[in-house]
């Protein structure tokens, strides 16, 4: 289903009167409102044309791409608040609107209706088709599609009661509040200093972009390659650090002994730590290496442990369910040290009802997870790469490592439905979810502020998607179609790079969402102040929005408004960008334009004055120097032949004809 046409009946913020979007679908559609009802009508769109960027020929078919333009002020993001608004928790937390969505379907003559499904109480509104050929589907539903919204940006888009609003926002301020959520519950570094959020943000976005730039959706489809040269990521810096120190309310009982067994292992082994000493010669210790190897592995298993314990003491389950045989651990775990003494814990926890027994924990993946860790601490041959809580390996293992973390923490987000099933629509609650012990950032590649924004763009869609819908991680129902909402998501992009932006767009994203289980249509609506991005783009597929100065309503110009811009669609950038709607009084700078006419004022100023003052000949170098450094070549030579003309002589336009030859004849010999 594609969105064709957006209608908004009222908009706290945006216009108390109807605003209508079209979207360019295979027809144009008018509202015209009379009290409760609105008629529609509809015409064919001739520039329509079907699976224009459709690029990729997957199941998951990208049907349309749109642009909302509009200076500051003018709307643009109210307009995307007002379309997410239709899926959200919590209606009353967003300004009062009443917004419907038209889809057209596969059926030609049928116009599907997506609205928000609290609207009782707001004004009852019905839409009367006029057509024949029209076909309104009576019911009104927010299942039709979903919304997933991205903005670089951080501008405090909260609510009034901090409600959570928005289960698909993967936008700055989003991303912020959760990577934060739960920083106060986890442990300080090895100075006992808490954590900054300022690292803690570091970490949990530079795990997001490892992990997407080392994706199979990258390395084995190649298409990231030939459009952006990504940076390779060279040595990991791995930190460490798990959870504080819980009271045992919710871990089974069963298990309690057991942890304390393994608890009481670690704080001797940690504490013993000055047993493996080696002395050069007396005070000076020729071992330190191995010394920070030994102490980084047992706070490895102490800090997996308190992830474990930090599940368990989620919610009041399975206190009495869990088992294991503590006298037989506790005799077999005897002469163990701890990292052998966990393993045999995890091999021996289980949840029980009735007949029914099935593991706590998932042994496989802990024991593989332990076996990387301590194989990357083991090949260190550098004192300084390796600390108490923190190591420096290669990129490859630590890929592994956080790769192998994800997949651990994805099946012990399932220790509260064990006994529910696996079914391909088991959805997980969102407090089911935990974060690791393993942090990362990057220890020698630095990235420009373009090549993060490009990577964030990329990486936190591919970190929703995974981490959300796709099989075990499977926290939200999947959607039949996606609308990609991205407010200025070409935020900081080198030009070279907008240029590419729509290109990319459609030669990438359908990759995202093929890996769900539902390969469900998108469509992407991005709202932009560069005009690059619009060449790309047939005109109708461009929402043109302007606040009226009058009123202080946002108005959308439709496609027969004499103020909307005609031309897109590889249209000259400089024509584009001459559009008064992007910018005003020319195309250069205010700085630039002020000194120009400054330059004129002065000439005409002369021109009609007979006699010369005593400060001529200096304000004459002055704004000749002005106008030699002018790159305009059209503005620059009409102001050296005002110049002659009040200097007397031609010298200084000649000088300034012979400069700009030889510049072109420069220019045609680097061609050649």
């Amino acid at each position: 289903m594609r969105l064709a046409a957006i209608y908004i009946d009222t908009h706290e913020y945006l216009s108390q009167q109807p605003l209508v979007i079209n979207l360019g679908g295979r027809y144009d559609y008018k509202f015209a409102k009379a009290g409760s009802e609105v008629f529609i009508t509809k015409k064919l769109n001739e520039n329509y044309i079907e699976n224009f960027f459709d690029q990729t020929n997957l199941k998951s078919r990208l049907l349309n791409i749109n642009a909302v333009v509009g200076e500051n002020g003018a709307g643009k993001s109210s307009v995307f608040d007002s379309i997410r608004s239709i899926f959200i928790d919590n209606p009353f937390a967003l300004p009062i609107n009443n917004t419907f969505l038209f889809f057209e379907t596969e059926n030609e003559s049928e116009l599907k209706v997506a609205s928000n499904i609290y609207d009782v109480g707001r004004g009852n509104i019905s839409f009367v088709s006029l057509q024949d050929d029209l076909i309104i589907e009576a019911k009104r539903s927010n299942s039709i599609c979903q919304t997933i919204y991205y903005s670089p940006h951080f501008d405090f888009k909260y609510n009034p009661n901090f409600d959570n609003i928005d289960n698909y926002d993967i936008s700055f301020d989003k991303l912020l509040e959760e990577d934060l959520d739960d920083l106060e519950n986890k442990k300080p570094n090895q100075s006992g200093w808490n954590y900054s959020p300022s690292q803690e943000l570091l970490f949990k976005n530079s795990i997001r972009q490892l992990l997407f730039s080392n994706s199979d959706l990258v390395k084995k489809e190649g298409i990231f390659k030939e459009l952006f040269d990504f940076p390779e990521f060279g040595e990991a810096r791995l930190v460490i650090r798990g959870y504080k120190e819980e009271r045992e309310w919710n871990t089974p009982s069963a298990f309690r002994p057991g942890l304390k067994i393994l608890k009481a292992k670690l704080k001797k082994e940690l504490d013993d730590w000055y047993t493996i000493r080696v002395f050069k010669s007396p005070g000076r210790v020729s071992n330190q290496i191995e010394i920070n190897k030994y102490i980084l592995k047992r706070y490895i298993i102490r800090d997996l442990i308190s992830v474990l314990e930090r599940q368990m003491e989620k919610a009041n389950s399975y206190l009495s369910e869990g088992v294991l045989e503590y006298e037989s651990f506790e005799r077999e775990s005897y002469r163990l040290e701890a990292y052998d003494s966990f393993l045999l814990f995890i091999n021996n926890s289980f949840i029980q009802f009735g007949d029914q027994k099935l593991k706590a924990f998932d042994e496989p993946t802990i024991k593989l997870l332990l076996a990387k860790l301590y194989n990357a601490i083991d090949e260190i041959d550098k004192e300084e790469n390796v600390e108490n809580q923190m190591m420096v390996i290669e990129g490859k293992d630590a890929i592994e490592i956080l790769t192998l973390q994800r997949k651990f923490l994805t099946t012990l987000f399932h220790y509260y439905s064990i006994f529910q099933g696996k079914s391909a629509e088991k959805v997980l609650a969102k407090s089911d979810k935990i974060e690791g012990f393993i942090n990362y950032m990057s220890s020698s590649r630095k990235l420009s502020s373009g090549e993060n924004a490009l990577l964030n763009l990329f990486s936190r869609l591919y970190n929703f998607l995974t981490t959300n819908l796709v099989n075990d991680s499977r926290f939200f129902k999947n959607s039949e179609t996606y609308i990609i909402l991205l407010d200025e998501a070409d935020l900081g992009f080198h030009p070279v790079w907008k240029k590419k932006f729509v290109n990319t767009l459609a030669l990438t994203l359908p990759y995202f969402f093929e890996q769900l289980d539902s390969t469900p249509d998108i469509q992407i609506i991005f709202s932009t102040h560069d005009p690059l991005t619009l060449s790309d783009l047939p005109n109708k597929n461009i929402v043109y929005i302007s606040k009226n100065l009058e009123t202080l309503e946002t108005e959308v110009l439709d496609y027969g408004n004499p103020q909307r811009p005609g031309k897109s669609f590889a249209a000259n950038i400089t024509n584009l960008l001459s559009d008064s709607f992007f910018i005003k009084d020319g195309l250069i700078g205010d700085f630039a334009k002020q000194k120009i006419e400054e330059t004129i004022k002065w000439i005409d100023k002369q021109k009609n004055t007979s006699k010369r003052d005593k400060n001529f000949q200096n304000e004459l170098e002055h704004h000749k120097k002005i106008v030699s450094i002018i790159d305009e070549k059209i503005i620059k030579l009409k102001l050296s032949e005002m110049i002659a003309e009040v200097e007397g002589n031609n010298d200084f336009q000649k000088k300034m004809y012979d400069d700009e030859i030889a510049y072109l004849i420069k220019k045609r010999q680097d061609l050649n």
